[in-house]
């Protein structure tokens, strides 16, 4: 069997979409005659995204090498004079020295150690392909590095665009200017780019016109039907609508909830019939939106949970809550790696979604109801539309096999084998 060095930062025990990807290639990428070999970062770091669910999903382990990362730059320069106003006058040199050292991401420091680990891993493992996911995009220069050092080929993928990215707000001209480059040269020496959305890979493709069209390829998240077969799925005593992600200020439900207090306004008759579960990350921002709309008392913080947890919170909601940034925001091209959890559950989805790929997945598949985020009307029409489906028993979609087909997780990791065997064998 071939071997793939898949590098990514997030792995068990760490969590996320990331290392959900990046397990999910590993699980199902031997059916296609890949063995998996993953270079991770050390244990120990970012405990709030761990989930130790994950490494249940490898049906063998997986050979895994871990490297050292730098620590960061926030204990130094301690000892300056503090300020009138008790602030360290050294706060804001240290932002700034931050600033030009984390580049592209703090995940930088992981750099070095890698690809010194790297070249032993190639050295006494051998693959033949070098894979690399992000963010944190500072992984691709990893990936560049082992590349011009081994020459073994080497596929990047993107789970978000970089500087394209509708979030990328590069603090100063100098800084945007290097990760520019860095771009640039990720784009020029991957012999095969990857992008989770086809809005995104179009975007990649017009902003490098000069490299050929067949080293990009899309491929999408997904689901695993495996994540899904221990839960159960039964009508609730109370309405509940679960949201399952990370909601701040760039995603944020925030017309959601007046609509909410409106309905509960507007309609007594559904006091104590409705249940709001948030399931992931909710920044203080968000929740002083909940406080300002009054409906705290409604709506439940279940904070960050584990891979399996969260699926059985999926699978088990009446209905699905799905939401995405505006039109004006760039969420028309964006595609959340829940909506196929989402689909792969069969549980109507709620999508506040702007017109855009998600919509017209939502719309073709039949699996729910989509309502523009930035418009409070439709977001009432809908939600009590299937209010009333759930009050009347007749709250349920069937998704059609052939689509959901396309998003399973061993279909996606036979496409990725794919590309590996097209991309050995070009360089070779």
């Amino acid at each position: 069997m071939r071997k793939a060095l898949l590098i990514g930062y997030y792995w068990p025990p760490l969590g996320g979409v990331g290392a959900v990807r990046l397990v999910k290639f590993a699980r199902f990428l031997p059916e296609f005659g890949w063995e998996p070999v993953v270079l991770t970062v050390k244990k120990g770091v970012e405990d709030i995204y761990s989930d130790t669910s994950l490494e249940k999903d490898l049906s063998k382990p997986v050979k895994t090498f871990r490297s050292c990362i730098f620590p960061t730059f926030s204990g130094m320069f301690r000892t300056g004079q503090k300020k009138n106003n008790g602030v360290s006058g050294n706060a804001g040199l240290r932002r700034k020295i931050a600033e030009f050292i984390y580049v592209p991401d703090d995940k930088i420091r992981w750099v070095a150690g890698a690809v010194h680990s790297g070249i032993r891993i190639i050295r006494q493992e051998k693959p033949e392909v070098i894979f690399t996911t992000s963010a944190p995009y500072s992984v691709h220069l990893i990936g560049m590095a082992l590349k011009k050092i081994t020459g073994l080929p080497w596929v990047a993928d993107f789970r978000d665009p970089w500087t394209q990215n509708p979030f990328f707000a590069p603090s100063s001209r100098l800084r945007r200017y290097i990760e520019e480059k860095m771009e640039a040269g990720v784009m020029r020496n991957a012999d095969r780019i990857l992008a989770v959305t086809e809005p995104n890979l179009q975007g990649f493709m017009k902003k490098y016109p000069a490299l050929p069209e067949n080293k990009f390829a899309t491929i999408t998240n997904g689901f695993d039907p495996d994540d899904f077969s221990q839960c159960g799925s039964t009508k609730n005593k109370r309405f509940t609508v679960v949201f399952s992600g990370s909601l701040y200020k760039d995603v944020s439900a925030g017309t959601f909830y007046p609509v909410l207090r409106r309905i509960m306004n507007e309609h007594r008759e559904m006091a104590g019939k409705i249940r709001i579960i948030l399931v992931g990350y909710v920044s203080p921002e968000e929740k002083d939106k909940i406080r300002n709309a009054g409906m705290s008392h409604l709506i439940e913080i279940m904070g960050w949970v584990d891979h399996s947890r969260s699926i059985e919170f999926i699978k088990n909601a009446d209905v699905n809550l799905l939401v995405l940034p505006g039109r004006e925001k760039g969420g028309s091209g964006i595609f959340t790696g829940k909506i196929f959890e989402y689909l792969g559950a069969g549980r109507p989805v709620l999508a506040l979604v702007p017109p855009g790929i998600a919509a017209d997945l939502i719309n073709s598949a039949g699996a729910g109801v989509v309502a523009d985020p930035d418009n409070p009307e439709e977001i009432q029409k809908a939600f009590l539309k299937l209010f009333q489906q759930y009050s009347s028993d007749s709250l349920k979609v069937t998704v059609a096999p052939e689509i959901l087909k396309k998003f399973e997780r061993r279909n996606l990791a036979g496409q990725l084998a794919e590309i590996f065997n097209e991309a050995s064998n070009t360089v070779h």
